[in-house]
């Protein structure tokens, strides 16, 4: 008894260890969690207590790693963090079944009822994934898609007016059809639990129709909000969307051909 507490203290002082080291040195921690989380997970099974309680406690571990990573050893700063710290817990987690899986096949206990627990054991990762995949970020949440999920979900501010509502550029006709201003928010999931805050933004949501599906339409049409300066600018397409601070009641929007800057057409939207 007294050696495999040993081994669970040891396991442990391992996967803390190892995320100290991620707080100052942030790429070793993910780097080799895979490494210390195979031989936990190898540690574990040498003990001599029940089944369950080793994989209860190399899952734990998993999630544990996983908490310290995203909070504490280096953080998911953007969604390009997120995808490299996920990728890493699929690592982690198949590493620690395939290690289960080699020890018990050495000790000649495994079979399909020792496969079928450990699967179950390791399900809980998949639901814990889904839910913290986003812990240590705060980011701002997309758009409404129309006007009536922004009032369902009691976002909805004001209707968007357009003058003029039509603008050409050489063939091509955009009609800026209806729009709406809504509430920012933003997703804050920097703790264990998931809020979703207001921000002091307003976002712009405008819908268009033009001849964006047919094979004429020239794809080199860029708009602008508030400045003629071409850095920045997008492609116009079917919805333009924007974020303003809530003061602003009135933007300017200029449309521009690529490679033609200067000659723009300026669109003014307002919020009443």
């Amino acid at each position: 008894m007294k050696n495999d507490i040993r081994i669970f203290a040891f396991n442990l002082f391992l996967l803390i260890g190892l995320n100290i080291l991620g707080h100052y040195l942030p790429p070793f921690s993910i780097l080799l969690s895979p490494i210390i989380i195979g031989l936990i997970s190898f540690n574990s099974f040498k003990t001599k207590v029940h089944f369950s309680v080793k994989t209860i406690f190399v899952v734990s571990s998993i999630i544990f790693n996983d908490v310290l990573l995203r909070l504490y050893a280096g953080g998911t700063h953007d969604s390009e963090g997120v995808m490299v710290i996920n990728l890493f817990f699929y690592l982690n987690s198949i590493i620690a079944f395939i290690s289960i899986l080699i020890f018990l096949s050495q000790k000649k206990e495994i079979n399909f009822k020792t496969i079928f627990s450990l699967l179950l054991s390791f399900s809980p990762l998949y639901f814990y994934l889904n839910y913290f995949y986003s812990i240590g970020m705060e980011y701002r949440l997309s758009e409404s898609d129309n006007i009536d999920i922004s009032k369902n979900e009691k976002i909805f501010l004001n209707n968007i007016e357009f003058s003029p509502k039509t603008i050409i550029i050489d063939k091509d006709t955009i009609n800026f059809q209806y729009g709406w201003a809504e509430i920012e928010r933003k997703l804050n999931h920097k703790n264990i639990f998931k809020k979703t805050e207001i921000t002091n933004n307003v976002n712009w949501i405008i819908k268009l129709d033009g001849n964006f599906e047919e094979s004429n339409y020239n794809f080199d049409l860029y708009y602008k909000i508030h400045d003629t300066n071409y850095v920045g600018a997008n492609p116009i397409n079917k919805t333009i969307t924007f974020s303003t601070d809530n003061k602003t009641k009135e933007e300017n929007i200029f449309v521009f051909k690529d490679g033609d800057w200067k000659n723009f057409q300026k669109l003014t939207v307002s919020r009443k």
